[in-house]
């Protein structure tokens, strides 16, 4: 064998032994139990305290919200998937301890049009769809299929979420 090959066995071998060995040192035990990941963390997540309530806490303060979403396309959406986690908002209701998302930027991640979605799910071109007005201006957005009365006062709106859209 050319003495080249034998220079370039020898380091893919010592290649090959050295990943071993850092393997067998860095793999944590648990690795490889319940697939390719660690067994060890899902006791660990477990631990964690929760930050997500059901919908009803959500709804003992907010019923008109909750009543709308129920109805609506968005029954299937927990709250806490576009208003974050709700636990503390519970153990203390604030404005400022829970998500406002702001219409405008925040309906656009599911609904602005994408061709990876299915051809069924809701989608917009944003340009064409808004004239540069938030979405909670002409949808109730807790049931978009729902449209906003004209003579609507601007809290039911949401005033505080509006917000242009850029095209």
């Amino acid at each position: 064998m050319p003495p080249q090959l034998t220079r370039l066995f020898i380091i893919f071998a010592g290649l090959g032994v050295m990943f071993i060995v850092v393997t067998w040192v860095a793999e944590p035990s648990s690795f490889g139990w319940y697939g390719h990941y660690r067994a060890d963390a899902l006791s660990e997540l477990a631990a964690r305290p929760t930050h997500y309530v059901s919908r009803d806490a959500c709804a003992e303060c907010h019923e008109k919200q909750a009543k709308q979403n129920k109805n609506g396309v968005h029954a299937k959406i927990s709250c806490q998937s576009c208003h974050g986690p709700g636990d503390k908002h519970i153990e203390e209701p604030s404005t400022e301890n829970i998500v406002k998302p702001v219409a405008a930027a925040f309906c656009i991640r599911c609904h602005e049009a994408n061709y990876a979605r299915p051809k069924n799910f809701p989608q917009i071109v944003v340009a064409e769809h808004t004239d540069g007005k938030a979405c909670n201006v002409c949808h109730i957005v807790h049931n978009p299929g729902e449209m906003v009365e004209e003579d609507a006062p601007a809290d039911s709106l949401g005033a505080d979420t509006l917000g242009a859209v850029k095209g």
